[in-house]
């Protein structure tokens, strides 16, 4: 296949310098360079040729080459979604969600993670790039806007999705929410 899109993430920035994701006015899906890629900066619009695989249930496509660099841009603009419906038709795009942190941070090869849930469902999220230095603690509420990736371990194609933040300024802390009050 041959696709033009903008990047939603910078290429080069995940998947240990191979990965990112293009998004388009239709939708959003990974690409996966067959060796570590120069970064390309997030908002650029390029063109890229190459095969559509699933990678751990994520569809992506696998490049054949180097991406062509049409323009520079802005990075698209994320879709609101609570973390419950950031499943397989929104995979690709940008989204911003919000929540609270139900755990604590853990350590993966993109860089460090937490789950969200806004009462709708638990979503992984992943801070990538400088991002990695904004991890938010448990109890913070915060809003996070990135790109919907899956890394599905059970082979099913329908577990895993995971929000990579790679922007530090795509996440929002909000009030730490202060303890009720209990009658004496």
């Amino acid at each position: 296949v041959t696709v033009e899109g903008i990047l939603s993430t910078p290429l080069g920035i995940l998947e240990a310098g191979r990965g990112g994701f293009l998004q388009d006015d239709t939708a959003g899906i990974a690409i996966y360079a067959a060796s570590a890629a120069d970064l390309v900066a997030a908002g650029s619009l390029i063109r890229v040729a190459g095969v559509v695989d699933d990678r751990y249930g994520q569809r992506t496509i696998r490049l054949a080459d180097p991406p062509a660099l049409l323009a520079a841009g802005l990075v698209p603009f994320a879709t609101e979604a609570t973390t419950g419906a950031a499943v397989e038709p929104l995979e690709g795009m940008r989204l911003r969600v919000h929540g609270t942190v139900v755990d604590a941070p853990t350590i993966l090869a993109d860089g460090p993670a937490v789950t969200l849930d806004d009462g709708s469902g638990p979503l992984r999220i992943v801070f990538a790039g400088s991002a990695g230095a904004s991890v938010p603690a448990r109890g913070s509420l915060v809003s996070v806007a990135g790109s919907l990736g899956q890394r599905d371990s059970s082979g099913t194609g329908t577990t895993g999705y995971r929000l990579f933040v790679v922007d530090p300024f795509d996440v929002i802390e909000g009030p730490a929410p202060s303890p009720s009050l209990t009658p004496t």
